[in-house]
């Protein structure tokens, strides 16, 4: 049997951005860990200064990325800090 080309509608998940309000879903997953920015940077491996540009708005990429959603995942209610509201839904409908 061959793999269906079209994705049922509630996997497609619209752009491959993040969030206007990753900043802020950032701050809370801190606030949960219950970590200073310097801690969560070390948990990720990655330098403080880069976790500095992810609350200025730029976006993790890579591993970097890969790495927060594991500590989110590691966190009581982490993805869902950093899903928001709209988990399991396409962030453009």
């Amino acid at each position: 049997m061959r793999p269906n080309a079209t994705p049922p509608r509630h996997l497609v998940l619209g752009w491959p951005f993040l969030p206007e309000d990753f900043p802020q879903r950032l701050e809370r997953l801190k606030q949960r860990t219950g970590l200073s920015w310097e801690g969560v940077a070390m948990c990720l491996g990655v330098d403080v200064r880069q976790v500095q540009r992810w609350r200025r708005g730029t976006e993790p990429c890579g591993g970097a990325l890969f790495a927060l959603f594991r500590l989110a995942d590691r966190v009581p209610g982490g993805l869902e800090l950093l899903l928001g509201d709209d988990a399991g839904q396409p962030w453009d409908s």
